[in-house]
């Protein structure tokens, strides 16, 4: 919806993002589109009316919010991750430059004026757990503390009950949902 120099710049600071990242490091780009359920959406950006001077106020906002939610993504939540890894000598290393690998990054996308924050462990396999259980009716249960109790690891605790790959190998299903992964 951007102006054309608009764009321009945009495209140029997102370049210099990518940019950031030499060789050493190996950075993955997700972008993760989900059907919503249209009237969460619409609760979500209803105002309510007070007893004040600024229902007019309001209402135009509200009126402006479910505008843009009609016109702009089609009844789907965009979500965009960044993951970045490194090979390191070992733990210590690893986690120094990884978390200033993170600071850049953040750094970058607060330049860019892009709203970002790294996940924990747990958010990550949250996210993960949602993609691979995509009818959302197995619902994600996990602890920590859990994994020397049962001899489990994390992938035992988001792994769906099986997928299905096209012959071709471009597409593949989880329950009722299909997916693809592209490359660069």
């Amino acid at each position: 919806l951007a102006q054309a120099d608009d764009k321009t710049a945009i495209f140029e600071n997102w370049c210099d993002f990518l940019n950031y990242f030499d060789a050493s490091v190996s950075v993955q780009l997700s972008f993760i589109n989900q059907g919503t359920q249209r009237g969460e959406a619409e609760k979500a950006v209803n105002i309510p009316a007070q007893e004040d001077a600024f229902n007019s106020i309001r209402t135009e906002y509200r009126d402006m919010l479910k505008n843009q939610l009609q016109k702009g993504n089609n009844g789907l939540t965009k979500r965009k991750y960044i993951t970045f890894g490194i090979e390191a000598e070992d733990l210590r290393t690893a986690k120094m430059r990884l978390e200033r690998i993170e600071t850049d990054v953040l750094g970058n996308f607060k330049a860019l004026g892009a709203q970002a924050r790294p996940l924990n462990g747990l958010e990550r396999l949250e996210l993960l757990h949602s993609q691979l259980h995509p009818d959302g009716q197995e619902k994600f249960h996990f602890a920590w503390s859990d994994l020397p109790k049962t001899g489990l690891s994390t992938k035992d605790y988001i792994a769906p009950s099986g997928l299905s790959f096209s012959q071709d190998g471009k597409t593949f299903r989880v329950g009722d949902h299909s997916g693809a992964v592209s490359f660069l």
